[in-house]
């Protein structure tokens, strides 16, 4: 019986942690926000500007599928990497020379919701009304 009752307690405790934790964190700014709030770790940061560093070699080298491939990787896999806003700017540029203007008005699109402040965000907004005009 102690076992059942203590079984319905976490259920309970975990629904109403799920059922309001989205809601908390939409009142407190997002979940973006929050994490850039948090201290970056060092060696991720230094895997992450590798990663940008390499993205920038393919770039001259015009491969954009690589320039993507990496960009993309910092995005999910350093989502509070120090510059990602160049990355998300790069990561649509990437898309506009791969012919995919969708994916990259996203990207532009996250930028300047997530990064007002960042140096790329106005020439984002420029990019993203050419993409708006063109369809």
């Amino acid at each position: 019986m102690f076992y059942r009752n203590l079984a319905i307690f976490f259920l309970i405790f975990t629904l109403v942690f799920i059922v309001t934790l989205p809601n908390t964190v939409i009142a407190q700014g997002g979940l973006q926000q929050q994490q850039l709030d948090l201290p970056r770790d060092p060696a991720l940061e230094k895997e992450a500007k590798h990663n940008l560093e390499v993205a920038k070699f393919y770039l001259k080298q015009k491969a954009y599928k690589a320039v993507n491939d990496r960009l993309l990787e910092i995005i999910y896999t350093y989502p509070r990497f120090s510059r990602l806003d160049e990355v998300l700017f790069m990561v649509a540029d990437s898309f506009i020379k791969l012919d995919n203007p969708d994916e990259a008005a996203k990207f532009y699109q996250q930028l300047v919701n997530d990064f007002p402040e960042s140096k790329f965000t106005k020439e984002s907004k420029k990019k993203l009304e050419s993409l708006i005009t063109i369809k």
